[in-house]
């Protein structure tokens, strides 16, 4: 979405602007933070962008109104940015094939003991245990493949797009709290990722 911000009908003052005043009447809560968006204020600032460059600045020319300036900025701007990250794409092209699923098949009671191992750090007592950003960091630290093209940065995206989508994001932690389920795809995005030596392909020096 480089272009959307133009430096004339949206500048970088633009952005911090509606940033602020999109946070502005955000009741306090550990899971709205105060300098980061949540889910539905996602919606509200891109609305209040819109205002900013196509209502007031007129990015798509006098006499449309709010919502034809809102469906031109996504159409323009947001969407074709978006659709770069379809996880549902990716799912289907490279998680859900067979060469994966024989993988998880062999190694699944394996990978239910590592899971298992890291845990439930952070739980309350009583409650079920999920894996945390820093549990799922901690965990693939241990097995040493980080390198100047893929590191610790990488792994939170890993670890944000494997999880569903919840409906609740303030009361509920369950979206920031990894299943078993969804700690198997993040292995498959860091799998992805990075440099692993194909057994076959290793050449030995004598």
């Amino acid at each position: 979405m480089g272009t959307m911000v133009d430096g004339v009908t949206l500048k970088l003052a633009d952005l911090d602007l509606e940033f602020i005043a999109t946070k502005a009447m955000n009741v306090s809560h550990k899971n709205n933070p105060e300098r980061a968006l949540i889910r539905h204020n996602w919606i509200e600032i891109f609305i209040r962008l819109c205002q900013t460059k196509y209502v007031k600045n007129l990015a798509g020319g006098p006499g449309k109104t709010q919502s034809e300036c809102f469906e031109l900025m996504l159409n323009q701007h947001v969407l074709p940015c978006f659709r770069q990250f379809d996880c549902h794409a990716w799912r289907k092209r490279v998680c859900w094939v067979e060469e994966v699923d024989l993988a998880f098949k062999r190694s699944l009671s394996v990978l239910r003991i590592v899971y298992n191992r890291w845990i439930g750090r952070f739980n309350e007592v009583g409650k079920p245990k999920f894996m945390s950003l820093a549990e799922f960091t901690d965990c693939i630290s241990e097995i040493n493949i980080f390198n100047e093209d893929f590191g610790v940065k990488q792994l939170a995206a890993a670890f944000n797009l494997s999880m569903m989508t919840q409906v609740e994001e303030i009361e509920s932690e369950r979206h920031i709290n990894m299943n078993f389920v969804e700690f198997l795809e993040a292995l498959v995005r860091v799998a992805e990722k990075v440099q692993i030596p194909h057994l076959v392909e290793v050449s030995y020096t004598f």
